[in-house]
């Protein structure tokens, strides 16, 4: 055998070795670089399936959440709608119901603002039979009309009621007379001197006051006038004619061609 064949042969028996290694090394590698692949898809799974998890939980808890709400707001709702009141058979189901959402984890906020309703109803119901019960009271009793006069109306301390008379001429000096006859006997309001104020006069009669007078005082003067002479309407005047007036003036102001 020449030399050239025995080293091609020593030749082939080293590179042997080093192909094994070689293939070893990239079998290796492979398996290496699946297995990480595979170690990366469960943990992205893992982490899809957590996120999935917690979404699954939150839209669960957000759907509780809506349930107890509507729920509360339901039957809130119905109970303040309810004027009338519950009867007690209807009140007992609520707050049966009341307990039993309780019982189940229902929201303690909303159980209690619940329960804070059938107690008002309970309020209103024995409030409600209490306003019956006056008004029935109240009818049965007999009505008491009181006469409200000038006196009655003015006190001791205030100032006296001061009417004055406006007239277009003499000729409705008899009106006047009976305006001083009609107060006569009053304590608290005096009929002032009359005053002739020709064509100033208005076209229907009216008795004026100011806004520091009383309008039942003017009203109740008014309807003694009206038992001679008819109509006399009621006028408040403005604020920037009453800046100088006392309490309590009053301006009759007869109408052009009253006689009666």
């Amino acid at each position: 055998m020449s030399e050239a064949s025995t080293n091609s042969i020593a030749g082939d028996g080293q590179s042997n070795p080093s192909w094994v290694d070689s293939g070893f090394r990239w079998l290796l590698e492979n398996l290496l670089k699946a297995l990480a692949i595979a170690a990366i898809a469960v943990l992205a799974a893992g982490l899809t399936n957590y996120l999935k998890r917690h979404e699954i939980e939150q839209a669960t808890q957000a759907l509780k959440a809506r349930t107890e709400y509507e729920t509360a707001f339901s039957l809130m709702g119905h109970l303040s709608s309810n004027k009338g009141g519950l009867g007690s058979e209807e009140r007992s189901v609520y707050k049966d119901m009341l307990e039993h959402l309780g019982k189940i984890g229902f929201d303690e906020k909303l159980r209690v603002s619940i329960g804070n309703y059938l107690d008002r109803d309970d309020f209103d119901a024995i409030k409600n039979a209490a306003i019956k019960e006056k008004d029935l009271d109240d009818v049965s009793a007999p009505a008491v009309h009181e006469h409200k006069t000038v006196d009655s109306l003015v006190g001791p301390n205030e100032l006296a009621v001061r009417l004055y008379t406006q007239i277009a001429d003499d000729s409705q000096l008899v009106l006047y007379d009976k305006v001083k006859q009609a107060f006569q006997a009053s304590n608290r309001l005096k009929v002032q001197a009359v005053e002739r104020v020709g064509s100033k006069a208005p076209l229907q009669s009216d008795l004026r006051y100011c806004n520091n007078t009383k309008q039942e005082i003017a009203q109740v003067v008014r309807q003694q006038i009206e038992t001679f002479m008819q109509p006399v309407a009621l006028r408040q005047l403005p604020e920037a004619l009453c800046r100088a007036v006392r309490p309590n003036h009053l301006e009759l102001w007869i109408s052009k061609g009253a006689t009666k």
